[in-house]
């Protein structure tokens, strides 16, 4: 049976969804990503403690991390806890769930020196006019609730392909996942099947710990 799926959420709610977690949160009965947002940061990096949480078997993506410049933490330190989960993300085979405020360019270069291998997703995307360089990137796409208010973003997901689209609530709870998938099917011309099955194969194929079927 095809689902649909949601990849980056803050509360509890559908089973196909990843639930997005932080140092002060735990759970063992959901899949989900585990980061140190850049609003968010620790006194101090603790490798081990970040690698316990990442082995854990429901932790199927890094993050969210990333670079924010409306945060209040440092920029330097926000890039070091940055740095540090782009290589744990790439020695645990792990996806990353990628924050991003302002910060496009340099995420970018950090992209160009480090080569990832390991997908870079771009949460709660609402940026149209970063599309042409995400699609050179390679970085995936995540859609929520934007899409629904924006018609430059509307516009821009046409040139996005299907296959490095994913779809998200992120904080918000009032509306479904559902009426993310309607509306990339109503602007892509497709039917919600095919979109459907597109994101289940983006899902097996980008989060390989998370057993789906």
């Amino acid at each position: 049976m095809v689902v649909q799926f949601n990849i980056h959420t803050h509360f509890v709610g559908e089973e196909n969804q990843i639930l997005s977690l932080n140092e002060n949160q735990h759970t063992d009965l959901h899949v989900f990503s585990f980061g140190h947002h850049p609003q968010e940061l620790p006194n101090q990096w603790d490798e081990q403690a970040f690698k316990n949480r990442i082995q854990h078997q429901n932790c199927v993506a890094i993050g969210e991390c990333g670079l924010d410049k409306r945060s209040p933490f440092n920029f330097d330190t926000q890039r070091f806890f940055f740095k540090k989960q782009l290589e744990l993300s790439e020695k645990h085979q792990l996806p990353v769930i990628l924050h991003c405020v302002r910060a496009w360019n340099e995420i970018a270069k950090l992209k160009e020196e480090l080569k990832p291998q390991q997908p870079w997703i771009y949460h709660g995307f609402n940026k149209a006019n970063l599309v042409p360089e995400l699609l050179k990137h390679r970085v995936h796409f995540s859609l929520g609730h934007h899409l629904l208010q924006s018609q430059p973003l509307q516009e821009a997901i046409q040139v996005i392909p299907l296959d490095q689209l994913f779809l998200e609530t992120d904080d918000q709870t009032n509306f479904k996942i559902s009426e993310i998938y309607q509306k990339v099917c109503e602007i892509k011309g497709i039917s919600l099947r095919e979109l459907e099955n597109q994101i289940e194969i983006n899902v097996k194929a980008t989060f390989k710990k998370w057993h789906i079927g």
